[in-house]
């Protein structure tokens, strides 16, 4: 078990434990996911992987559009190499995407 699982477990363990454990990396939900929820402790993860939803306890998660974040990084780069607008002056721009939370059974109501 790593360090991060160890002490994660060890929160589950304890009489004022945490609500919820945010958990990144396959290994991690799975080696904590199933302590947590005897305990009754939520799990999220993020990047809603495919593991997500196929496992025995479905994780929450915290999925972001990897396809839009793709664009708008190609985009700039393509526009400055593009050979139809030579010496165009660079121009940084800044965006924010809205995540959106999958509500899954690793998430528990509240206590």
């Amino acid at each position: 078990m790593s360090g991060t699982i160890h002490l994660q477990a060890r929160q589950c363990a304890l009489r004022w434990r945490p609500h919820g454990i945010q958990a990144n990396g396959r290994s991690a939900v799975v080696g904590i996911k199933e302590v947590a929820r005897q305990a009754g402790v939520s799990v999220v993860g993020y990047d809603d992987i495919e593991f997500a939803e196929a496992s025995l306890i479905p994780l929450t998660s915290v999925r972001h559009p990897a396809g839009e974040i793709g664009r708008l990084a190609a985009e700039p780069l393509l526009e400055e190499i593009d050979p139809a607008q030579p010496d165009q002056p660079h121009v940084h721009t800044g965006v924010a995407l809205q995540p959106e939370l999958v509500v899954r059974r690793s998430s528990l109501p509240r206590r």
